[in-house]
């Protein structure tokens, strides 16, 4: 679906399209990320046990074979709340947003894109918690 859906917008725009992607469940290459902070530049929350299911999708082999793709966004994990960089491609897993499912408090918030049309490859990011406002 990722690859016929990118090549399509290629062909519509004439060129690849960056783009940012948001999943529930994160890939199992943000494992990588999380065990390998001084290369990936992770920074902050990562208390919680990754629940990715170490199933290779190859979904991140696609997304680097394509190109297009310049951050992958994800919520599973509550307790959570880092970014970091793996292959080119930023990666980014958020805690909670609401008061249902359970969390840590001060993690509770949502991500902030800023997009720049200029430069659509750079994808800035950053998170604002309930507890700051």
């Amino acid at each position: 679906w990722y690859w016929k859906g990118s090549e399509e917008l290629e062909a519509h725009c004439g060129e690849k399209v960056s783009a940012l992607m948001l999943m529930h469940i994160a890939p199992w290459e943000f494992q990588y990320v999380v065990d390998n902070p001084e290369q990936t530049g992770c920074k902050g929350s990562t208390v919680e046990q990754m629940n990715i299911g170490y199933l290779n999708s190859g979904l991140f082999a696609t997304v680097l074979q394509r190109g297009d793709v310049k951050c992958i966004a994800c919520g599973h994990s509550h307790e959570d709340c880092f970014e970091g960089e793996y292959a080119g491609v930023k990666m980014c897993l958020d805690a909670c947003a609401g008061y249902s499912p359970y969390g840590i408090d001060a993690l509770r918030g949502g991500r902030v894109f800023v997009l720049n049309e200029a430069h659509p490859e750079k994808i800035e990011t950053h998170m604002v918690h309930y507890s700051e406002l």
